[in-house]
This record gives C-alpha cells, structure tokens and sequence, in this order.
C-alpha cells in the first residue's frame, strides 16, 4: 500500500472499544500499524473558524 508507515484513527465519537474488530479487519487490510487517538471535533471547528478568518482579512 505505498509507502505508508501507520495509520492514526482520529476517534471523534469516543468509541473506539466498540469498534476494535472493524479495526482489527482495518489492519488485516492495510497491514499497517494503527494508534487510536481521541479527539472531539471542537479542535476540527476551531481550525475551520481559522481559516475561514483568515480569509476575511
């Protein structure tokens, strides 16, 4: 698959456990390493208000 070296799962819904063997089956797949990363989507809004300031300026 290229020149991947891992794949980072941006968990936005906090819900990851539930979801371990379509992760696991991600991995079959992809046969890349994974690293599950909790997130809100408060951090996704605030760099859209960024940008979209940005191009008001």
């Amino acid at each position: 698959m290229g020149s991947f070296r891992g794949v980072v799962f941006v968990d936005t819904l906090q819900d990851a456990a539930n979801r371990e063997e379509e992760l696991m089956e991600f991995f079959d797949f992809t046969n890349l390493p994974f690293e599950v990363m909790p997130a809100n989507l408060n951090h996704f809004k605030s760099l859209i208000v960024k940008a979209k300031e940005s191009v008001e300026d």
